[in-house]
């Protein structure tokens, strides 16, 4: 297939294509209707732009292993059409590149612009071919039947209507594709010893996503929910990542700082409480004594019904 250069553009059908190198057939796609919805980007809590993409690259490096070996375990062939839903900066993405080919295609979709934008230059500065971001909405269809697999990670905690989001992931996916997801309990992080600023910083964090119509806990509660949209033979696998020093610690720290002026601004913590915050946070995270975790990973998986 022929490679050709797109540029960034609104779509009239509501998707916005942003500067990558695609397929020819990946633009041939059929992308039905669909738009970015209000709702979705205003559940959402975390800081975007070039800081969110930073924070996003750092949770990476603490899910990469395991995302990896979960999808090492499904049955993905080169010559596949994968597609990531609420990709953020396209690393599941370039994981699911690698594995269909040059043959293969996958779609990386996110509602923050500046997200598709700074994954498109990654992708083509590393020379990746078969990936195309787009901007759009986790809540509607894409390319109905149309995907071997789709994949999502740490996006229903955000959303207000997480089973709508999901059955648009069943719509697009063909009769006996995968249905992947991964997403977080963030009650279930810990530290030892205890660390207060931890604890508080956690109470304020499921506080403001929860009043945004997000689920902070939504990870033991995918199993049910992938079964309630029709998937078939559910697997799940849980997965938590701890560590004395390196990104799993440094995650808590610098989520807490993407968050501060969302919980200032919205009156949940006072400015000088929240820098006394970061503070003893950045501290218990240089501190090699102190084991801090990750959020407990919840993988469901299994496939759409083939009769």
């Amino acid at each position: 297939m022929r490679p050709l250069k797109s540029r960034h553009r609104p779509a009239e059908n509501g998707w916005h294509e942003s500067s990558t190198t695609v397929t020819e057939y990946a633009l041939s796609l059929d992308l039905g209707e669909s738009s970015v919805t209000r709702d979705e980007t205003e559940t959402y809590i975390i800081e975007g732009g070039q800081a969110g993409r930073d924070r996003l690259n750092l949770l990476h490096q603490v899910f990469r292993v395991g995302t990896q070996h979960l999808l090492d375990e499904i049955e993905i062939a080169p010559g596949m059409k994968c597609l990531d839903v609420g990709c953020g900066g396209g690393d599941v993405a370039k994981l699911l590149a690698t594995k269909v080919g040059s043959d293969g295609q996958v779609v990386g979709t996110d509602a923050d612009i500046s997200m598709i934008e700074l994954a498109s230059a990654e992708a083509q500065r590393q020379g990746l071919k078969n990936i195309q971001y787009l901007q759009g909405d986790a809540y509607s269809t894409f390319c109905e039947h149309s995907f071997d697999l789709v994949y999502s990670r740490l996006l229903l905690t955000h959303l207000s209507a997480p089973e709508k989001a999901l059955a648009a992931m069943c719509g697009s996916v063909k009769r006996g594709g995968w249905v992947v997801i991964e997403d977080m309990d963030a009650t279930r992080i810990f530290s030892d010893p205890e660390i207060p600023a931890i604890s508080r910083y956690l109470e304020l964090y499921i506080g403001l996503s929860t009043s945004n119509g997000g689920d902070p806990a939504i990870g033991p509660k995918l199993p049910g929910l992938l079964r309630r949209a029709g998937v078939m033979d559910v697997e799940v696998r849980l997965v938590q990542q701890a560590g004395y020093s390196g990104p799993v610690k440094q995650n808590v720290v610098i989520t807490a700082e993407r968050t501060a002026q969302r919980l200032v601004q919205n009156g949940y913590i006072g400015a000088d409480e929240m820098t006394n915050l970061l503070r003893d946070n950045h501290r218990a995270a240089v501190d090699p004594d102190i084991l801090i975790s990750a959020p407990l990973i919840v993988q469901a998986w299994g496939r759409i019904d083939t009769d």
